[in-house]
């Protein structure tokens, strides 16, 4: 708790439009203690093990993405009515 790593219990959030939903860092070094890395272009992006906000939103828009590239056709509620 202490690296700020995760958390047991919704923390409040500032204001909307004071910070950024999610904050991508870059570097010309790799990142000793990223959650998520990538190298583009001789550069590297990644988000902070320590930054919450930032791993929360990166886990919703994968979670959003595998959902909108699923290929199924979305289907309606399933209706089940006893017969007797």
């Amino acid at each position: 708790m202490l690296e700020r790593r995760a958390t047991s219990r919704r923390t409040q959030s500032a204001s909307a439009g004071d910070a950024p939903l999610m904050n991508v860092r870059a570097s010309d070094e790799r990142p000793v203690d990223a959650f998520a890395a990538v190298q583009y272009r001789n550069r590297w992006f990644w988000i902070d093990d320590r930054d919450l906000g930032s791993k929360r939103m990166f886990r919703f828009l994968l979670m959003f993405s595998s959902l909108a590239e699923s290929g199924a056709l979305p289907q309606g509620p399933l209706l089940t009515i006893p017969a007797r």
